[in-house]
């Protein structure tokens, strides 16, 4: 009798034992367990930082400015800036996975909607509007599409690779890919709309018109369903062209075109790297570990246990911490590596940023030389880079796909036939991995490969905020009782939120071999061979204030006096131009442009 028990006891000691430090760094890395960096920190450079709309006081935002918005992308070449904003995003949310009725909106919230901004002039943001195909298209959206919008991720692209080649700043239109959730507990699609910059209003139009949705089979690798999130463009394969107004052109008349005539009558849809959602088990109220929905710390503790249980019983509700690569012109999903099975939370999924790595003057080849990913198991939160590469040969990343040549059209009515097609799929390598001390909400990157990156001073304290904002919902639009708010949702605060600068400087045998502007000299040691290792260094650059801080100066601040999102969740940067666009998913006060410091960061 006594065996068994001393037995029973040693092992619960044993397993204590191994648990307490992974345990405890669990709670550090989200700011249970206090540390400096979740003090209350002095605002760091906020008075760069202002909202977009600075003639009115700091509030919620009305529905003829943008607010709520979860993703912003920067078209470097034509200026042209885009941010997915969905002012119900506190009731329908597939980043946290709550999926509350949909039906029930605020008076006067406004409705979801891509947000186009010309950032060449002196101009606000206006909101885009969508434009059905005529009946008489072939291709037909879902009859829902308009009430069932609720965009996450984007990316955007010249609207045919005609103009990607010459690097024009005026292109007839620019193609936009859109992560949309529209069904509760379903994995998401990508709707295809092309924004026209050459007709009426150029590019002040309003008006954005569909194209296509990619879904169900195009978005599966092997048995997995992914649910799009963060995006970006593969430029060097495409689909077929499609006629940019939705109707077919005549044989002999295409046959008299240009091809810049040819290139501004037609879309040609980009491949595209993406990471995925969760697909969620979140019913009835309860979360997939069976524990209802709290704004307390509990929800970090769950994820902790979310995390020991995976390790022991693998589960394929967790989102993968992969990317993945989907085909426009053979209309597959591919994945491209494999970060590993642990898991992320909900609340954080993989992010993604690409870059060109300075393009063909720094000897890079491919819009997808290289790209950071944002991993994060119970104990770690860190970003990696990787960098495509050829160890296996080109002709490894090379398959051929048997395809409908009509497949993903959604043609009513056409004939279809086996056609072979093939894919290049990128090989991507990682050198390193850059550790950081909290989970990251946002990633950004400029031209020349270096990252922003966006977290919480404190994970806790942000996600009480974001299910206070929840609690106060429910209760103005369906009356529930506030007071059946447990006491730390009641006491949550505005959280601080960080962006800092990880630049990097190139080094070969432990010496400064160059920095990343050099972009020739970066060409010449690469066509020599020389294996470049990088040195990364973080900086904070922006910090918004407490709100303690903001008590102190009193009510009625006027906007411009500075302003951050309290949770950042997309950025956009222009170095060239010394700026940058910053948005938040839970932000009810609208978006930042954000001067960059001289002197406190590398331009």
């Amino acid at each position: 009798m006594l065996v068994p028990l001393a037995l029973s006891s040693i092992s619960a000691l044993a397993l204590s034992i191994l648990t307490y430090h992974p345990y405890q760094k669990h709670l550090t890395l989200h700011g249970l367990k206090k540390d400096p960096l979740s003090r209350p920190a002095s605002s760091l450079n906020l008075e760069s930082c202002e909202p977009v709309y600075p003639n009115k006081f700091l509030g919620p935002a009305s529905a003829a400015e943008p607010a709520f918005c979860d993703d912003v992308v920067l078209h470097h070449q034509t200026k042209m800036a885009y941010m997915s904003c969905d002012p119900g995003r506190l009731g329908w949310d597939a980043r946290m996975g709550v999926w509350e009725d949909e039906e029930v909106k605020e008076e006067g919230q406004g409705e979801a909607a891509i947000w186009a901004w010309d950032t060449s002039v002196e101009s606000l943001p206006r909101k885009l509007f969508i434009k059905l195909p005529l009946p008489s298209d072939p291709v037909q959206p879902p009859k829902d599409l308009l009430r069932t919008f609720h965009p996450s991720g984007l990316a955007v692209t010249y609207s045919h690779p005609h103009y990607s080649d010459q690097g024009v700043e005026n292109p007839a239109a620019l193609v936009i890919l859109v992560a949309n959730h529209p069904k509760a507990h379903e994995a998401g699609v990508v709707d295809v709309f092309v924004h026209n910059l050459d007709s009426i209003g150029g590019r002040n139009s309003n008006i954005m018109r569909w194209i296509r949705r990619i879904e169900g089979d195009s978005l599966k690798e092997e048995e997995r369903r992914l649910s799009p999130f963060r995006m970006e463009i593969f430029d060097e394969q495409h689909s077929k062209s499609l006629p940019r107004d939705g109707r077919s052109i005549e044989e002999k008349v295409l046959e008299g075109m240009s091809r810049e005539e040819y290139a501004s009558a037609h879309v040609r849809i980009p491949s595209f790297l993406f990471t995925s959602l969760a697909l969620p088990t979140v019913r009835g109220g309860e979360t997939a570990a069976g524990t209802t929905r709290s704004s307390s710390s509990s929800s970090v503790i769950d994820s902790y246990l979310t995390y020991a249980k995976a390790l022991m019983m693998p589960t394929n509700d967790l989102p993968p911490q992969d990317a993945f690569i989907y085909h426009a012109n053979a209309n597959v999903t591919m994945n491209v590596l494999s970060e590993g099975s642990l898991p992320s939370w909900r609340g954080f999924p993989p992010l993604i940023k690409a870059t060109d790595g300075g393009g063909k003057e720094a000897g890079s080849n491919s819009s997808l030389a290289t790209f950071y990913a944002s991993t994060l198991s119970g104990e770690e939160s860190k970003i990696s880079e990787w960098t495509q590469h050829w160890v296996k040969g080109i002709r490894a990343g090379i398959k051929e796909h048997l395809v409908e040549s009509g497949s993903g059209e959604g043609v009513v009515g056409e004939k279809k036939t086996m056609i072979s097609i093939k894919t290049y799929t990128p090989q991507f390598v990682t050198f390193w991995r850059h550790k950081l001390k909290r989970p990251l909400w946002a990633i950004g990157s400029d031209r020349l490969g270096r990252i922003w990156a966006a977290y919480q001073t404190d994970t806790i304290e942000a996600l009480k905020w974001i299910d206070r904002m929840r609690q106060e919902r429910r209760t103005r639009i369906r009356g529930v009782d506030s007071s059946s708010s447990s006491s730390q949702v009641e006491q949550a605060i505005r959280p601080t939120s960080r962006i800092d600068q990880i630049t990097y400087i190139y080094k070969n045998l432990n010496l400064a071999a160059a920095h990343p502007w050099e972009l020739t000299k970066v060409k010449q040691l690469k066509e020599k061979g020389l294996f470049l290792r990088k040195e990364f260094h973080q900086l904070s650059i922006f910090v918004s204030e407490s709100q303690e801080q903001a008590s102190r100066r009193g009510t009625g601040i006027e906007r411009h006096k500075g302003f951050l999102p309290s949770i950042v969740t997309g950025i956009a940067v222009d170095h060239e131009r010394g700026f940058l666009i910053v948005v938040g998913a839970y932000e009810e006060r609208g978006i930042a442009k954000c001067v960059i410091p001289e002197r406190w960061a590398e331009m």
